[in-house]
């Protein structure tokens, strides 16, 4: 090893990454929360993006609890039914998806009752 690919000392703050942050995931982030901001201001094409981005998401989520394709396509469609009538309550403190994850656990949980008394 050369000594120009070592750091010059190990306090040097300009080679430690700061943890916690991806300057990669920045603009990303920002984007989520542009996309989110135009859809709780009733943009549809922001909420339709939104849709695309984490449908595979939910649906696997769905998919998890049932176990039947047919049934876990048509609560993903509740879930983001919910998540079209919520939309106004989410506040950008922490990712969409995490957000997005309880509310699309809880549709799948509301209607298992509802599937054990049929």
């Amino acid at each position: 090893m050369t000594a120009s690919t070592l750091p010059i000392s190990l306090l040097d703050s300009a080679c430690i990454p700061q943890l916690g942050r991806d300057p990669l995931k920045a603009p990303a982030r920002l984007q989520q929360v542009d996309l989110v901001v135009r859809a709780q201001a009733g943009d549809h094409d922001a909420f339709s993006e939104l849709y695309l981005e984490h449908k595979r998401h939910v649906f696997a989520i769905c998919m998890r609890m049932v176990r039947d394709f047919a049934l876990a396509e048509d609560l993903t469609q509740e879930a983001f039914l919910q998540v079209h009538r919520r939309i106004s309550l989410f506040r950008c403190d922490s990712a969409f998806s995490t957000w997005l994850h309880p509310l699309a656990v809880n549709t799948v949980l509301m209607y298992l009752p509802k599937r054990a008394l049929s």
